[in-house]
Order: C-alpha cells, then sequence, then structure tokens
C-alpha cells in the first residue's frame, strides 16, 4: 500500500513539473518588448489583440513560443501604425516575424540585434528607411519588403 501510494504521488509530482515547464513564461526583458509594441503601435486599435497585456504572452494573438521564448509573431493585416520600438530587439529568439500590410513607419536600430530571424515580411507599410546595421541579418531565406 506504501509503495502504491509513493508511485502514484510521484506521478503527480512528474506531471505537475512538465505542466509547469511547457507552460512557463518568456523573460520580462521579452514581454516588456510586446507590451512596448502594443503601446507604440496603437495595441488598443488592433485588429485582433484577444488576451494581450493578460496572462501568459504565449496565449497573446500573433504570438508563437517555443521553450519560453517568443520565436513567431504574425501581425499581418492588423491595423498596427506608428513605430516599432527599441526594445524589440529584445526578442532575440525572433525567427519569424510577419508585420505585412500594416501603417508601420520605422525599424528601431536594435533590429539588427534579431540574429535569428529567418523568415521576415515587411510588405505594405510605409517604411521609410530601414537601420544600417539590418545588413548584419545574415540567416534570411524569406525576406520581403514590398
Amino acid at each position: 500500500m506504501v509503495k502504491i501510494f509513493i508511485v502514484i504521488v510521484f506521478f503527480y509530482i512528474s506531471l505537475f513539473v512538465f505542466y509547469s515547464n511547457s507552460l512557463a513564461c518568456v523573460p520580462p526583458e521579452e514581454r516588456q518588448a510586446l507590451i512596448d509594441f502594443y503601446n507604440s503601435t496603437g495595441g488598443e486599435n488592433w485588429y485582433n489583440n484577444d488576451n494581450w497585456l493578460n496572462g501568459d504572452v504565449c496565449s497573446w494573438y500573433g504570438i508563437k513560443c517555443e521553450e519560453s521564448h517568443v520565436v513567431e509573431i504574425d501581425f499581418s493585416l492588423n491595423e498596427l501604425r506608428g513605430n516599432i520600438p527599441e526594445s524589440f530587439g529584445n526578442l532575440q529568439n525572433l525567427s519569424v516575424l510577419d508585420l505585412s500590410d500594416n501603417q508601420l513607419i520605422c525599424l528601431p536600430k536594435s533590429f539588427c540585434n534579431l540574429q535569428n530571424l529567418s523568415e521576415l515580411d515587411l510588405s505594405n507599410n510605409q517604411l521609410s528607411s530601414i537601420p544600417k546595421s539590418f545588413g548584419n541579418l545574415q540567416n534570411f531565406s524569406f525576406l520581403k519588403f514590398r
């Protein structure tokens, strides 16, 4: 009877640890970068801002996480307006970014920190320039500006 109890307790502890790790929150600097992004691009007026600023970042509309990091952002056709904030460069695990068909004006200098970025779509925005350091990003398999 004691052995069965120990096995059951061990099972529930293992399940709790696994479940907790699978829902682990992103680092505070990534969360803050997304909050800054929301505020600087008119998040309250986005076409879809489901769950934003509430709960786990990984449940926010357009955000995909892996291993407790933001790895993908998809905000095409979402009524974004304004500038991407400097803190956006803190999303260093980001590999896919689709901000197409919005009204974004400029990219921050910190954009060059996104060294894992392999897919980028900034087409159909109002970008007037890109930072010179943008040329340092070399992992693209897909890049679209127009």
